[in-house]
């Protein structure tokens, strides 16, 4: 047999890259035509049905084809509206539940007096994170596979606020694409102060603010480094209570050795025990036990710049008592993979009322019980034309 032996140069190599670089720019370019061009056409009514739709599924190529540092403009626009949708305070620039950098770009984009509506589809069922409105006629849709780029280290302080005396400890979570990341490296500073971050059970971090050097009150904002997956931001605040370094530090020994118990993973269609165990923090003297909650947090980065805006699927209250529990169903529309869980105590130290705060983490799997490596989203955007019928 006889091999051939083919040898390209260093210069070819970057003469193939180049010529890659100008074909992705100009089927961007192309798709942007189109959606400039049937923009500028003739009225509505001129406009078939087969435009429409062209229009509509370049709008998308467009958003998924421009790029920066943060990612795909798709990824940027399809999470700051996620946040606009679900928030429980959102941003001063969501009005009306919409984001600018996404429902401007598509109202431009589409025919004037087009009706539109962006979903996440999860495979099973898509979310509505927002919807102009919708006219009376027929509708075109297009959807484009996606793989966000939610990149991101949750991050969680261990109790609210802090004695002057105490030292401060946050969970730090390096996430990508929906599973926990092997971080390299992790680096936490409030200000110019640095954290000592080390490496915990499941993929997590701790982080140490010392008490002789750390700020009274802050923001904690933390970077972890991932193999061929670049830094994944997070950032969480802490206040300065005076609730007495001694107390305050029995009271996080005693919180440490509390449990929460979570299943691995909830299938879309099943039912997940969550459970507490809470005995030890409510027998330290001079704390009270109030309440307690379970928040299942999705996977999504915050708000840029924002501590502690993670987007929470859903808020459950405990039953009163040391051994708490509560199941949890995920909706047909939930985003899959790892979700972290955050159990919060809500106690008293004299006349100071504060969080003392444990981070967990389950799955969301497919019906089946798999747990997907790369879910298979899929961006959705359904246009309407008002004048059709």
């Amino acid at each position: 047999m006889v091999r051939r032996l083919e040898v390209t140069s260093a210069r070819d190599d970057a003469t193939a890259h180049v010529l890659e670089a100008v074909m992705v720019a100009m089927i961007i370019l192309a798709a942007a035509y189109s959606v400039v061009s049937l923009r500028d056409a003739g009225p509505q009514n001129e406009k078939p049905r087969a435009s429409l739709e062209k229009v509509t599924r370049d709008s998308l190529t467009v958003l998924a084809g421009l790029a920066d540092a943060n990612g795909t403009l798709l990824d940027q626009a399809w999470t700051e509206q996620y946040h606009c949708a679900r928030d429980a305070a959102p941003s001063s620039a969501c009005q009306g539940g919409r984001a600018p950098n996404l429902t401007e770009k598509v109202d431009n984009y589409l025919p004037a007096g087009a009706a539109y509506a962006v979903l996440l589809d999860n495979g099973i069922h898509a979310r509505t994170i927002y919807r102009s409105n919708t006219p009376v006629g027929e509708s075109v849709s297009a959807t484009y596979a996606y793989v966000p780029n939610w990149n991101l280290t949750f991050a969680a302080t261990e109790l609210s606020c802090y004695d002057p005396g105490m030292d401060v400890v946050s969970k730090l979570l390096p996430l990508s694409h929906g599973a926990v990341a092997n971080a390299s490296r992790v680096n936490a500073s409030v200000g110019a102060v640095n954290a000592t971050a080390t490496s915990a059970t499941g993929g997590a971090w701790n982080a140490t603010l010392a008490a002789a050097t750390r700020p009274a009150s802050g923001t904690l904002v933390a970077n972890a480094t991932v193999r061929n997956g670049g830094t994944h931001p997070g950032l969480t605040a802490y206040a300065s209570c005076a609730i007495g370094a001694a107390t305050g530090n029995a009271t996080l020994a005693a919180w440490r050795n509390d449990s929460m118990t979570l299943p691995a993973s909830i299938a879309i269609g099943t039912t997940g025990t969550l459970s507490a165990d809470l005995s030890r923090i409510a027998a330290v003297a001079g704390v009270t036990l109030v309440s307690s909650n379970l928040t299942i947090y999705d996977a999504l980065p915050p708000r840029p710049g924002e501590a502690d805006t993670y987007v929470a699927a859903q808020v459950i209250d405990l039953p009163a008592g040391t051994a708490p529990s509560a199941t949890w169903t995920p909706p047909d529309d939930s985003l899959l993979g790892v979700h972290p869980v955050v159990l919060r105590a809500k106690i008293t130290i004299g006349a100071t009322t504060l969080e003392a705060r444990k981070v967990g983490t389950f799955s969301v799997a497919l019906p089946g019980g798999v747990v997907p490596v790369d879910p298979p989203y899929r961006a959705v955007l359904q246009t309407w034309l008002p004048e059709w019928s």
